[in-house]
């Protein structure tokens, strides 16, 4: 693994594209938490759930955006790269924790019925 760098995504022979954050940085695993990157139990990893093609798709994005965003990341080809200049993607500023109206899928809970 890449210490110099940030974050640094690649391709895993069981769970896909997976990123990991060498200098253990709070921010950068939010910012991965926001882009779709989800924890592998038991490892360092974060594992970017979906198809082949969409994943591929939004490895890129995500390594626009946090390229944007200032992070040092190291990514191996096989992700595909991303081209100079492209866009990043804007990402949904995280709702409060205790909002009621918050779909949560990772908790399995629901907004409540409108009254």
């Amino acid at each position: 693994m890449d210490s110099a760098s940030d974050i640094v995504i690649g391709r895993h022979p069981v769970h896909g594209i997976v990123a990991a954050t060498p200098r253990h940085s709070a921010a950068a695993e939010l910012m991965l938490q926001r882009l779709g990157f989800r924890p592998v139990s038991g490892t360092p990893l974060r594992v970017l759930s979906g198809d082949d093609l969409e994943t591929t798709h939004r490895t890129g994005e995500a390594i626009a955006t946090l390229r944007s965003a200032g992070y040092t990341v190291t990514a191996d080809l096989v992700c595909g790269a991303v081209p100079e200049g492209a866009a990043p993607r804007r990402l949904p500023a995280p709702a409060p924790a205790d909002d009621p109206w918050v779909t949560r899928p990772e908790s399995g809970e629901t907004a409540p019925p409108p009254e």
